[in-house]
């Protein structure tokens, strides 16, 4: 097992793995700005990409994902991709009027990181499984929400297939890379050094 595979299993495991007050507050800090820039940045460049071009516009919604991926990349606990997209969620609520649909959209997309970190038993945190749980978060939310509310099953096979991939993508790039970039910054930054993020870098091996 590599060292930082060892440290993960070591910290999932007896009290270690239980919620501190402190991963709440993490979580709430790094969704509640998200969540604002979804509302007043990314919502303005979202909607017209959409109008213009739709395919484009299932790209740019994988920065909808972010705020669990990057959640579960900092904190790493289980539970914690999905809080982080919910608390993002209800920041956004009341500026964009979109009610309850909003947070069940959420719920899909947190969903989707917490999938691929459950797969790794929480013990990888690293590029590929990152990528991976944003893409999946696109998945969650074609089949929870898109098909099912926006009746994609009614469009060309073609359009499907071009909307999917794009889906797939955008969550991948815009919610797995960026993720791990904002984690990683944030890391330099030192705001981070007694979260696990911060720890698996800094232990000798």
């Amino acid at each position: 097992m590599n060292p930082d595979a060892r440290f993960d299993a070591q910290r999932m495991s007896g009290p270690a793995a239980r919620w501190q007050t402190r991963d709440f507050i993490v979580a709430a800090a790094l969704a509640v700005p998200i969540g604002l820039v979804w509302s007043f940045v990314w919502e303005p460049i979202w909607r017209p990409a959409v109008a213009l071009v739709p395919e484009a516009g299932q790209f740019i919604a994988g920065f909808y994902i972010v705020a669990g991926v990057l959640s579960g990349y900092v904190i790493r606990r289980p539970g914690a991709a999905l809080l982080g997209e919910l608390l993002g969620a209800i920041v956004e609520i009341p500026f964009i009027g979109a009610g309850p649909t909003l947070f069940w959209v959420a719920l899909l997309e947190g969903l989707g990181p917490e999938v691929a970190f459950l797969v790794t038993r929480y013990r990888r945190f690293d590029l590929p499984v990152l990528l991976i749980g944003g893409a999946l978060g696109g998945v969650f939310v074609l089949v929870g929400y898109s098909y099912v509310a926006q009746s994609w099953w009614n469009l060309a096979i073609g359009v499907q297939v071009v909307r999917i991939v794009f889906k797939l993508a955008g969550g991948a790039v815009f919610a797995g890379l960026a993720g791990k970039f904002i984690g990683d910054a944030l890391v330099q930054t030192g705001v981070l050094n007694n979260f696990p993020i911060a720890r698996a870098r800094q232990r000798p091996i």
